[in-house]
């Protein structure tokens, strides 16, 4: 389970810690999201709009609690990371991994 520190928790499980030029990542499939527990803020809802939806690297979304975890959903590819189409991702320093373990070749570099 992924956790904010205050314990809302973003997801049941995740696929791996992806390790970029900007740190490191967890790397979460759509379907294990807890979108309840997200929102996208007021200055990022521009990044809806139908002619950026195209154009953007990644849609912002950030936790309802005091914590305020900013998660990517990532919609292009980058070069400083091997982030996939599709998944979110969020900073390994801003949540909690209890219980979840995933297989020992999930693990990328970049």
């Amino acid at each position: 389970m992924i956790k904010t520190h205050w314990g809302t928790v973003i997801a049941e499980r995740y696929e791996r810690i992806v390790h970029g030029g900007r740190g490191d990542y967890v790397e979460i499939a759509e379907e294990d999201i807890n979108r309840k527990a997200l929102r996208i803020p007021k200055y990022a809802e521009w990044r809806l709009a139908p002619g950026w939806m195209g154009k953007v690297f990644y849609i912002e979304h950030r936790t309802t609690d005091t914590s305020c975890v900013k998660l990517y959903e990532q919609r292009r590819l980058v070069d400083y990371a091997d982030y996939r189409l599709g998944f979110w991702y969020v900073s390994v320093k801003d949540v909690d991994i209890d219980d979840t373990s995933p297989p020992d070749d999930t693990i990328q570099e970049r």
